[in-house]
């Protein structure tokens, strides 16, 4: 839907204005004037004209009439004043409107007084052939086109968009978004058909008579009290534990910093704790080194004489002068034996016996000196193969060392840190304050658990109800009337499963839905991005903003930062309302900071930008001329708005608008 006209005459601040906005150029509109222009009369203006009320006004027009002030000093006594409001839309489908309310007054010494009741008249344009044709239910017609419920999403007041969020309200997100979506149609139709189907089967009871369907009715009327019971009990349960989650969100909220400092006493703690670690670490390295000198230093002394006992022993070993590398006794009891390891007969003259005895003469030439030149070279070989190694282990043993005195210093230049940051905390005044929100999140579970209690009995007194049901029917089959009931009753019953489990993937989807792009539209509004870890609407319907510590933060956002959550709200609202309905919002950018104003223009932009020359949604937005400053004007420029000054002109008593770009 667009609005292509809004006409005003004697309301309010307006004498006469004839906007025109059937423009293909751009779905975005821009009126700027001071305050006091007569901007949030104009907005009030549209909503009267659609719903007969004003939704936005300050308590000093509580007394003044909506008659135009000029008009009225200008108007002679008892002279006939009409105010009227008219709106031109053109629909999606083709369909146009002009919708016009009108209240007439008479001039009364200073005042006005009313004449009648104000009159709602809708002209519309559907079928080319047939022409304008008139509403005859002009209520009922707007509230089919442009519903009721839509109205604080696409009509608003931007400095009020902060009051939304500040309490949160898991019920009112939910009214909104199931409203919205129109689930809340089906949600009516699940509670018509469970009542239709109890009934069906009190009516069978009653006809079957007998006192075996007594004694089921009984149980069956039974079990539903239970079951109201229950229910009723679950929902005031429900609604403590809102109040404690609310309790355990604003604690979060409110010492979210104080939260902060307790976790960084708690890293103070774990660098504490790992420098201790690392000084250790570097003591043991030190003293590995120390073991490694004392071990290695008699061997680097003795190095030369060492490396000459080695190579006298291998040129002992070329000339023969080593003893073979066998045990001589063992030789000799094998020649006294007459029989070799293997079996083999080393009688006199075999080849064995004469091989063995060689070797015993060989080792009996080999003087004394050979046999302890043999004995040390493993020794010897050993330690120096352990010089050799000495300087990979030396270099190892120096790289642990380095590398433990850099983490010290790491560590100690990190507790430096944090020492002077939590220098003005008190341990004792933040371990107090975690306590308080440890406790209420006790306190939250407790009730938690209470509800699964409560959702366990209502659970099984619905199957309990089932299976009498069943009971019950199998009895109803012998009365023909009765029967009818019971089927009656069952296909009720079908279709209420049905029903329910429609509502419960269609609330899911939409839910989803609106929590990915209230998340897209609010990160891509707030300079806190970076440190927002989640924005979204959890199954129970709260809006959460939990930073990278897992801190709730609803609770203390700025006014700013709430109304750029709504608006992400209503941005998010729009996609699954299934209406095109255009966003008019007055004084969209009053409470936010220079860069937050041009975040916030860039996603406006972006939510206007026509897909393959198809119209997006119509944005009008009603701002003052501290909004409408150069940076956000460059911004904006990339939607190619309409521009229009606004300006009261006090001698004539009337907001003058004209189009500047």
């Amino acid at each position: 839907m667009r609005i292509e006209k809004v006409s005003l005459t004697n309301f309010r601040q307006y004498r006469s204005l004839s906007l025109n906005l059937a423009d293909d150029r751009s779905d975005m509109v821009l009126l700027v004037g001071k305050n006091g222009a007569g901007k949030t009369n104009l907005l009030n203006a549209m909503i009267w004209c659609l719903y007969g009320r004003e939704e936005y006004y300050s308590k000093q027009m509580d007394n003044a009439p909506l008659v135009n002030q000029g008009a009225l000093l200008a108007a002679d006594e008892g002279e006939l004043i009409p105010c009227e409001v008219t709106l031109e839309l053109r629909f999606a489908n083709g369909v146009e409107a002009r919708i016009t309310r009108r209240a007439d007054f008479t001039k009364a010494g200073k005042g006005a007084k009313p004449v009648g009741r104000p009159e709602l008249s809708v002209a519309y344009l559907a079928d080319i052939s047939k022409g304008m044709e008139v509403s005859g239910n002009p209520e009922h017609w707007i509230e089919r086109w442009i519903p009721s419920r839509l109205e604080p999403y696409f009509l608003f007041d931007g400095e009020r968009l902060d009051d939304f969020f500040k309490d949160a309200e898991a019920k009112k997100i939910e009214d909104a978004v199931l409203q919205i979506a129109q689930i809340d149609l089906l949600g009516r139709l699940v509670e018509h058909l469970d009542k239709v189907a109890s009934s069906l089967y009190s009516k069978a009871a009653n006809q079957s008579g007998g006192t075996e369907m007594g004694v089921l009715r009984q149980q069956l009327d039974a079990a539903r009290e239970g079951l109201q019971r229950g229910e009723g009990d679950l929902k005031e349960k429900e609604a403590a534990l809102l109040e404690h989650e609310s309790v355990v969100r604003r604690l979060e909220s409110k010492f979210g910093d104080i939260q902060k400092v307790h976790a960084e006493i708690q890293r103070r703690k774990q660098k504490e704790a790992e420098l201790e670690h690392a000084s250790g670490e570097l003591r043991d390295a030190w003293k590995a080194l120390h073991k490694w000198a004392v071990e290695v230093a008699p061997a680097v002394l003795a190095f030369e004489a060492l490396r000459g006992l080695a190579a006298e022993v291998d040129r002992a070993r070329q000339e023969r002068r080593l003893p073979p590398p066998v045990d001589p006794a063992m030789l000799s009891q094998l020649l006294e034996d007459t029989t070799c390891v293997c079996g083999n007969n080393l009688d006199e003259g075999t080849s064995g016996r004469e091989a063995i005895e060689r070797l015993l003469a060989e080792y009996a030439e080999v003087g004394r000196v050979g046999e302890e030149m043999l004995a040390v070279e493993s020794e010897t070989r050993n330690l120096l193969g352990l010089l050799r190694s000495s300087d990979a282990a030396a270099n190892a043993l120096m790289k642990r060392i380095g590398d433990w005195e850099a983490r010290q210093q790491r560590l100690a230049e990190e507790l430096e840190v944090l020492n002077a940051r939590l220098a003005k905390h008190d341990d004792e005044n933040v371990a107090r304050i975690q306590a308080e929100l440890e406790q209420a999140k006790q306190t939250r579970a407790l009730e938690q658990r209470e509800v699964a209690k409560l959702e366990l009995q209502c659970d099984e007194l619905k199957g309990r109800i089932r299976e009498t049901e069943r009971e019950m029917e199998r009895v109803a089959t012998k009365d023909a009337t009765a029967q009818k009931l019971m089927l009656e009753a069952r296909f009720a019953k079908e279709c209420l499963r049905a029903a329910t489990t429609l509502y419960s993937d269609l609330t899911d989807e939409v839910r989803d839905r609106v929590s990915s792009t209230l998340e897209k539209q609010f990160l891509a509004m707030t300079l806190k991005r970076e440190g927002l870890k989640t924005v979204a609407v959890d199954p129970s319907y709260k809006v959460i903003v939990r930073n990278r510590d897992d801190f709730d933060l609803i609770n203390v956002l700025s006014a700013g930062e709430r109304e750029c959550l709504a608006l992400a709200f209503s941005l998010a609202l729009s996609e699954v309302s299934g209406y095109e309905l255009p966003m008019v919002i007055d004084t969209p950018m009053g409470r936010l900071s220079g860069p937050v104003q041009e975040d916030m223009s860039r996603v406006l932009v972006e939510t206007t930008q026509r897909v393959d020359g198809e119209p997006a949604h119509q944005l009008i937005m009603l701002m003052t001329d501290t909004e409408y400053n150069d940076r956000v004007s460059r911004v904006l420029a990339g939607g190619n708005p309409r521009v229009f000054e606004m300006e009261w002109n006090q001698d004539e008593l009337t907001t003058q608008v004209k189009e500047v770009f």
